[in-house]
């Protein structure tokens, strides 16, 4: 019995390691004592939970990313949707959204509020035709929903190499969308910066030295269709001042039918820092919206009549927009 006993014990000093094994070493009344406290260990081994893990090579690669391989999974988590890719195995990888979904939902919700755009920096842009020249133009899409992988193809992979993309169904869209008819192809962008945009070399070509100033423009449709005319006549530049709508509105973008990434847009300016954005030798035209035929012409600063407004240098747009506001233009 006792040789059996100093046996056993042995045995589980050598497999038992670091504090067990002092434990044994340190049990007091000899090999019977030992053995004894041997056995109460043993079956304390035995009720502890023992979590087996694979090898090291297997654990990285069953692991998602940015989760602990040894993690445990949360009690009720739904595993998120496997990566796919088109049939034909070409194209990006995307996911697929499962029932109940409510990203899209979710996204464009707070994408069409002002508020949001302007903390977040982030717009909504809808349509084929709208997002491939966004990419083309240099903005950074975040989220693309789309509702076939052909609307994919159209657009330039290695653009969305770092993009979310969300296989949804086409009813989805259609709820959310704006359009009478949706084409299946929402995108969610970082705001534009026009100092980092690259516009078309032929618009950059042919452009003209003339900046269009809108003032309090209110109306998202007119602002629109301003904007893709100043684009149609070769404008340089469009400066928006405060008081005018937000040029990232979804009507706006609609009227604008892409006016957006083909010559600068500079928002949000007060009266005072416009000529920061002009040459030193513009002439400045303002012009009013009522029929000159029915008020008395007007005379600018310089004392030059004109039946349109004024004409003048930009060290003389503080005095002008100090008339103006005396008439009530």
């Amino acid at each position: 019995g006792a040789t059996w006993g100093q046996g056993k014990m042995a045995a589980l000093r050598r497999l038992t390691p670091g504090p067990a094994a002092a434990l044994l070493r340190a049990q007091p009344g000899g090999a019977g004592a030992s053995a004894a406290a041997g056995r109460r260990w043993v079956r304390a081994l035995r009720r502890s939970p023992v979590r087996v893990l694979p090898p090291r090579k297997e654990q990285g690669a069953a692991a998602p990313a940015g989760r602990d391989p040894a993690e445990p999974k949360l009690k009720g988590a739904r595993p998120g949707p496997a990566p796919e890719r088109s049939p034909a195995g070409l194209g990006p990888r995307y996911e697929k959204a499962e029932p109940g979904d409510r990203r899209l939902g979710k996204v464009v919700t707070i994408a069409k509020s002002k508020k949001f755009r302007d903390q977040h920096g982030k717009i909504l842009l809808e349509g084929q035709r709208l997002i491939k020249d966004a990419l083309d133009a240099g903005a950074v899409p975040q989220t693309l929903f789309f509702s076939m992988v052909g609307h994919l193809k159209e657009l330039p992979e290695e653009k969305l190499k770092k993009t979310t993309l969300v296989k949804v169904k086409f009813e989805d869209i259609k709820n959310w969308s704006d359009l009478i008819a949706p084409q299946g192809l929402i995108g969610i962008f970082s705001r534009p910066d026009h100092a980092k945009m690259t516009y078309p070399a032929v618009q950059l070509r042919n452009s003209l030295p003339l900046s269009l100033i809108c003032d309090n423009l209110r109306d998202p449709g007119n602002l629109g269709t301003i904007l893709r005319s100043a684009a149609g006549a070769g404008c340089s530049k469009v400066l928006l001042t405060k008081g005018c709508v937000d040029p990232w509105e979804p009507k706006v973008l609609r009227a604008g039918m892409g006016a957006h990434f083909r010559l600068p847009i500079i928002a949000n300016l007060e009266w005072e820092s416009i000529s920061n954005y002009l040459p030193t030798d513009t002439q400045i035209h303002v012009a009013d919206s009522r029929d000159p035929r029915t008020q008395d012409k007007m005379e600018d600063v310089s004392g030059k009549a004109s039946s349109y407004g004024w004409v003048s240098r930009p060290h003389n747009l503080k005095a002008q927009i100090e008339q103006m506001t005396r008439l009530g233009l």
